[in-house]
């Protein structure tokens, strides 16, 4: 897993503050738009439906039906990778852009076009696996489209960055980056389940075709 460069972050994100000290009042207090519990929850409720899903795609009953599944989880590892990415581009514009907080909608509307992909491909691999209708497939899906839904309006997103920039306070900066980093190491875990389940579909697979 990757590790996040604080003390390079601290660095930058000391200069960015004491740039935008000048533009925006500090502000008393500071309370997160987006809480941590939102970022989290999506990827959690998943990782809980994949892992209990394990047997039901390790015991995939033809070549073609493991084939299929194992397609979908490819594609969730790419689409999850993708969000991850995204996630680190934002850290280190958040720390080394003075004027990046004229253009963090970019950011929001970028990420919640990363999540509906990725939304659009639990959907796929539910429906394909038949459990689409499960209550804890539909909460993880309703958890991942709400936060979708938070990047797409870019207000909580903005306000986050806008205010933690404007208090000129590297702690509050650092929370914004430490919250959503979070969320992506936990999405990380995500696609390494997906990576790993594909894995051993596509060992039985070969297996299977060798007979």
């Amino acid at each position: 897993m990757a590790c996040i460069n604080w003390k390079s972050i601290i660095a930058r994100v000391f200069v960015t503050a004491v740039i935008l000290t000048a533009s925006f009042p500090v502000l008393a207090q500071w309370s997160a738009s987006i809480s941590q519990g939102e970022i989290l929850q999506p990827w959690e409720q998943h990782l809980a439906v994949l892992q209990s899903l394990s047997g039901l795609i390790s015991a995939a009953d033809s070549v073609e039906s493991s084939a299929q599944i194992a397609t979908e989880l490819t594609t969730l590892e790419a689409d999850i990778g993708a969000f991850g990415q995204e996630i680190e581009k934002f850290i280190y514009r958040l720390a080394g852009e003075p004027a990046y907080v004229y253009v963090v909608a970019e950011t929001s509307l970028a990420l919640s076009a990363r999540l509906a992909k990725v939304h659009a491909q639990f959907h796929s691999l539910y429906l394909s696996l038949g459990v689409g209708e499960r209550e804890d497939v539909i909460t993880a899906q309703a958890s991942l489209d709400a936060l979708r839904k938070i990047l797409r309006r870019k207000i909580k997103f903005e306000n986050d960055v806008t205010n933690a920039l404007g208090s000129g306070a590297r702690t509050q900066i650092i929370g914004v980056a430490n919250r959503w980093w979070i969320g992506k190491t936990k999405s990380d875990e995500v696609r390494n389940l997906a990576a790993s389940l594909r894995q051993q579909l596509e060992g039985v697979t070969a297996s299977e075709a060798s007979e």
